[in-house]
């Protein structure tokens, strides 16, 4: 009785490690244009066979020195198309806009990947009284959030991917506030 619970449970064993797949993930921020180094890159060993939209582990010699063409994400596996000769970010009608957050003016935990609204923050100068240029219809994308200079009291510099149209906007803002937003379901207009 021993001997075939022992063999079912090694055939079982044999059958799930045969199921198993090994595909690359991003081990480290890489920024769109850089180019790709193993350190940039792990190996996560997922059930399930074969998983389609992802690089597998043994195809690391072939991403290894290409750019990445989207900025890659701690975490995330790698896809096919994230990797090239050339950058191709930001997309068509998008534009990346830095801006300074002074410390309180957005959410802490700020990441790259969230979905904001950015605002105007309280006007700046003597005597302004033209209405703020940004106000809350404008949203983007966090792709980066790095800490500013030192001296800077906490705050943050965050690039943004915004419509092109907003993009010189938010670029002007004094003090920008954002507003983390619930991601959106696919198909939904943002």
């Amino acid at each position: 009785m021993v001997a075939v619970v022992c063999a079912a449970v090694f055939v079982l064993a044999a059958r799930g490690a045969d199921d198993r797949v090994v595909v690359l993930a991003v081990a480290r921020p890489v920024q769109a244009g850089q180019v790709v180094g193993r350190a940039d890159l792990s190996e996560v060993d997922l059930g399930g066979g074969r998983v389609p939209g992802v690089v597998p582990a043994s195809q690391v010699a072939q991403v290894v020195g290409r750019v990445a063409v989207v900025p890659l994400v701690p975490g995330a596996l790698l896809a096919p198309g994230q990797v090239g000769e050339a950058a191709g970010f930001p997309p068509i009608g998008r534009s990346l806009v830095a801006v300074l957050v002074k410390d309180g003016s957005a959410p802490s935990g700020l990441a790259a990947g969230q979905r904001v609204a950015v605002l105007s923050g309280p006007m700046q100068g003597v005597g302004r009284t033209d209405p703020p240029p940004v106000g809350s219809g404008t949203s983007g994308l966090v792709v980066e959030v790095r800490a500013a200079e030192q001296g800077s009291g906490g705050a943050v510099v965050v690039t943004l991917l915004v419509d092109a149209s907003q993009g010189p906007g938010v670029a002007v803002l004094a003090d920008p506030r954002l507003i983390v937003l619930a991601p959106q379901p696919e198909g939904v207009p943002r």
